[in-house]
């Protein structure tokens, strides 16, 4: 196994009250949370960015790259796939959580993610139904950073926001580390540009998790909601951009589908 299963279902009644109980909104920050030899090579397997996708955040988003489809890359990684594709880690995510969960096999938006030197991600709110299937309801991120030897002048912590309450944190995105996070409209995150030695890129893995869309939710699907707070233009910039995917969307398709 990489994910250290017995020792999360160990602590899964404390972990569902830490969920419950963490500021600014429900959330897990869980470090070891997998064998650091495989961690390490699955790190050391990431391929050169050039071969990813870049990513289409537009004006909010900087030297990001990622790719859905990883578990053919390296053995490991797709022992890793098939881990958090498991019915051991959804029944614990569900557990932890108090939602119904699965993840999304096709990690339609997560997969690797890599960001080079200046790379960015203004702060925002998940796009909250699953692009290929509308009767997919987005819940949690879940995030594995894998940085060996992360420095904090480096920069690059995931930064949270509660739109409500206007609550912050920071958390660095150091090796080993895997961050549950909610994923709601008031649920913002992103990260400030980061400064690298050369050679060196903030990496991470995502997975999200989705509930049935059943009968009777009213939900009214929309894409990623960017709420910047880098400058004026970019905040006003956020709304116009929602509705221009929407539309675009609407007559082309979603490029997170297509980004294989």
């Amino acid at each position: 196994m990489i994910i250290d299963f017995d020792r999360l279902e160990r602590d899964q009644d404390q972990l569902r009250t830490d969920w419950a109980t963490a500021r600014p909104f429900p959330l897990l920050v869980l470090d070891s949370f997998g064998d650091p030899d495989a961690l390490r090579t699955i790190e050391a397997a990431y391929p050169d960015p050039s071969t990813l996708n870049k990513s289409r955040d537009y004006i909010f988003a900087k030297e990001k790259y990622e790719k859905n489809h990883f578990a053919e890359l390296h053995p490991l990684m797709g022992k890793l796939h098939t881990e958090l594709l498991s019915a051991r880690f959804q029944a614990w995510l569900s557990h932890v959580t108090g939602i119904d969960l699965f993840v999304d096999p096709d990690f339609v938006g997560g997969g690797l993610h890599s960001g080079g030197v200046g790379s960015f991600l203004d702060m925002h709110a998940d796009f909250n139904v699953h692009p290929g299937r509308k009767d997919w309801l987005r819940e949690i991120n879940i995030l594995l950073y894998l940085n060996h030897g992360w420095q904090p002048d480096w920069g690059g912590c995931l930064k949270l926001l509660d739109a409500e309450s206007g609550e912050t944190r920071e958390i660095e995105p150091i090796f080993n580390r895997c961050v549950l996070m909610l994923t709601k409209e008031h649920t913002l995150h992103g990260y400030d540009p980061i400064s690298f030695p050369p050679g060196r890129f903030r990496r991470s893995i995502a997975g999200y998790a989705y509930s049935p869309i059943t009968d009777g939710m009213e939900i009214t699907p929309h894409s990623t909601m960017w709420q910047s707070d880098r400058s004026l233009f970019r905040r006003a910039a956020g709304p116009v951009t929602l509705r221009l995917v929407a539309l675009k969307n609407r007559f082309f398709g979603s490029a997170s589908i297509k980004n294989r």
